[in-house]
């Protein structure tokens, strides 16, 4: 990277771009180059930029660099104000997380509320999200917490072994008396 800021402040902008191009594959390069074409609004090479940083983290097994590139892809996303596409990533960093209230209040926001039931519905199949409980707090139960569902919270703390009253006691009080 110094390289590179030595070149630029030398005025060797081809030469810089030459370095950057060598060693594209590290990611601290990658990143430097996707955010010049950002700011220069060149938008479809700054995702065809990251879709090879996916493609190269993939075949390295590198699943944090992944999820990297796929929420600066979002950000781009929202930068250009495209809903598919952002409903497309935050759905896929959704599932990548096994659930997450950021992408899940994102989506809310983004699909349509006559839709929102059915989508939520296959986003949680598809997240195959377990009953985990951590620190007496599950995803899947605070889900079903905003979404006022409380026969599904009931049914949730229902599954729950005894070692979890935490749980238990946390989540009680959203469940109606019915």
């Amino acid at each position: 990277e110094r390289k590179i800021d030595l070149l630029q402040k030398i005025h060797r902008l081809s030469d810089a771009e030459k370095v950057e191009q060598k060693y594209i594959d590290i990611p601290e390069i990658r990143h430097r180059v996707i955010d010049g074409l950002i700011s220069r609004k060149e938008f479809e090479d700054a995702v065809k930029c990251l879709h090879e940083g996916i493609d190269a983290a993939l075949k390295e097994k590198h699943p944090g660099i992944v999820d990297q590139w796929k929420k600066l892809e979002l950000e781009i996303y929202e930068k250009q104000g495209d809903k598919p596409e952002q409903i497309s990533m935050c759905r896929e960093l959704f599932i990548s997380a096994r659930g997450s209230m950021e992408y899940y209040h994102k989506l809310k926001l983004l699909v349509p509320k006559g839709d929102w039931k059915g989508y939520l519905k296959n986003l949680l199949e598809d997240a195959k999200i377990k009953n985990n409980v951590i620190f007496g707090s599950s995803i899947l139960a605070d889900i079903f917490v905003e979404e006022k569902d409380s026969e599904s919270l009931y049914q949730f703390i229902r599954k729950q072994t005894y070692d979890q009253l935490i749980m238990l006691d946390h989540y009680s009080r959203f469940v109606n008396d019915d």
